[in-house]
């Protein structure tokens, strides 16, 4: 009785982590709306910072998050992103890089903040050292 109760109950949670993860894509699919119809760029579903320039949208997996499990996040042109690594942070070159590309991902993840709160988006902004998802969706409209 005990066992077959587990897999159950395990099934039960199986079935509702689908479900906010699929509640999550449905936020996500709204979110890339919003950047794109003010006109920027948006890279597809599937796609992560680094790989493209413009807005990219990313679903977190974790089971235990507050609010949508939506980040945005601003990638820059391959080229910049490839100079930043090829220069190296200890050369000027490639601390001016770094500083134009830290200074590009803040001026757009303002932006999209801006964008996203004018839609009727909750958000809250976290710029750090690894700025490629900066902004979270708190809370859909």
């Amino acid at each position: 009785m005990g066992r077959r109760r587990r897999r159950e109950q395990s099934q039960e949670q199986r079935q509702a982590y689908a479900e906010t993860l699929r509640l999550r894509e449905q936020v996500a699919s709204a979110v890339r709306l919003q950047p794109a119809c003010a006109g920027l760029p948006v890279l597809p579903a599937g796609m992560q910072a680094g790989q493209g320039s413009g807005a990219v949208v990313y679903v977190d997996a974790q089971e235990q998050l507050t609010g949508t499990g939506v980040w945005v996040g601003w990638g820059l042109a391959p080229a910049v992103a490839t100079f930043i690594g090829q220069a190296g942070a200890d050369t000027e070159e490639g601390a001016s890089a770094g500083r134009y590309g830290y200074a590009v991902i803040e001026a757009m993840t303002g932006a999209i903040r801006d964008i996203l709160t004018a839609g009727g988006y909750s958000v809250d902004v976290n710029l750090g050292t690894e700025p490629h998802y900066t902004v979270y969706v708190v809370a859909a409209p």
